[in-house]
Formats: structure tokens, C-alpha cells, sequence
């Protein structure tokens, strides 16, 4: 008798995107400057300018902050040791977008810059996913 093949085990990191940090900077930098830019009262252009870089900076150092976790998949997907039902990927260009539930009802969603995901760490992403999705028959 012939021993099946066993289902290879792909082991995906994500981590905290540079590209995502900086793109959150300068979108807090453009809404400063159409503040100031913009009819408002001065103090109040100068109020909301503050307000846009300071949150923008917070989200961008929130999201770099947030921990590597790992996305291992072979016959079911587990992320960070958490098994995951109703996976999902999306792609927009170079960018991969995860999502998935875990039993409690919990939804977990990761994205992969081009900048922490390379070409072959995508296609490994992807042929993961496919065989989970699709799985052979």
C-alpha cells in the first residue's frame, strides 16, 4: 500500500507594513495642509491641521507596533495557533487581503504590503489558499 501524499504545511509571516505607516503620515500631512489651505477661521484651520497629523501619526505608530503573527496553513488554516473557518484572500495588484472567522465568531483580517510580502511569498500565499479553498479531490 502507498502512503498518501501528506499536505505540505505552509508557514506565512505578517508583519507591520513601512509603506502602510508612511502612506498614513502623508495622508496626515495632505489633510493638514487642505486645513490650512481651506476658508476655515485660522484658528480653527490651525486646530484641525494639528488634529489630522496627530491622529494619522497615532494610527500609523499603532499599526507598526502591531506584533508578527503567523499564518499557518496545511489542511485547515491557523492563525497565531487559532484555527480559522470561512478564509478569504483578495487581491488588488501586489496587495493581499485576509480575512477569516475563528469558531467564537471572532474576524481576523490582515493585509500583505508588496513591502513584507515578496513575489514568492505571494504565490506561496496564494497556492495555500487555493488548495485550502480547493481542496484536491
Amino acid at each position: 500500500m502507498r502512503a498518501a501524499n501528506p499536505v505540505p504545511v505552509r508557514r506565512i509571516a505578517w508583519r507591520p507594513s513601512r509603506w502602510e505607516a508612511g502612506g498614513l503620515g502623508l495622508v496626515g500631512v495632505c489633510a493638514a495642509v487642505g486645513a490650512l489651505t481651506s476658508g476655515l477661521a485660522s484658528p480653527w484651520a490651525e486646530l484641525l491641521a494639528c488634529a489630522a497629523v496627530g491622529i494619522a501619526g497615532l494610527q500609523g505608530m499603532r499599526g507598526w507596533r502591531r506584533p508578527v503573527r503567523w499564518l499557518v496553513v496545511s489542511q485547515e488554516a491557523v492563525l497565531d495557533d487559532v484555527p480559522l473557518e470561512r478564509v478569504r484572500l483578495r487581491w488588488r495588484g501586489s496587495l493581499a487581503f485576509f480575512q477569516a472567522r475563528d469558531a467564537t465568531g471572532r474576524t481576523h483580517r490582515l493585509a500583505w504590503w508588496p513591502d513584507t510580502l515578496d513575489a514568492t511569498g505571494r504565490r506561496a500565499l496564494r497556492l495555500a489558499i487555493d488548495g485550502l479553498q480547493h481542496p484536491a479531490r
